[in-house]
């Protein structure tokens, strides 16, 4: 999911409407129980959604990137 002009679309681009719309209040409670109520950002929330959409290979590979401090190389 995203914001494209301004309006939460699923990854076609369709709006998120009434028959998607629990996945938009699953994510938001993914980011909930990490952050609080009072700390959702549209960063955390792609970075919440970026994370559960990977694979278990990335997984792994995104951990190691982030314990041994390869990201700051990358960026």
């Amino acid at each position: 999911m995203q914001i494209i002009n301004g309006k939460w679309v699923d990854q076609y681009e369709d709006p998120i409407d009434e028959r998607t719309s629990y996945k938009l209040v699953n994510l938001g409670k993914q980011v909930q129980s990490i952050y609080g109520r009072d700390n959702i950002t549209y960063d955390r929330l792609k970075l919440v959604h970026l994370l559960t959409s990977l694979t278990e290979k990335d997984e792994r590979n995104l951990s190691r990137i982030l314990e041994e401090g390869l990201l700051d190389k990358v960026i």
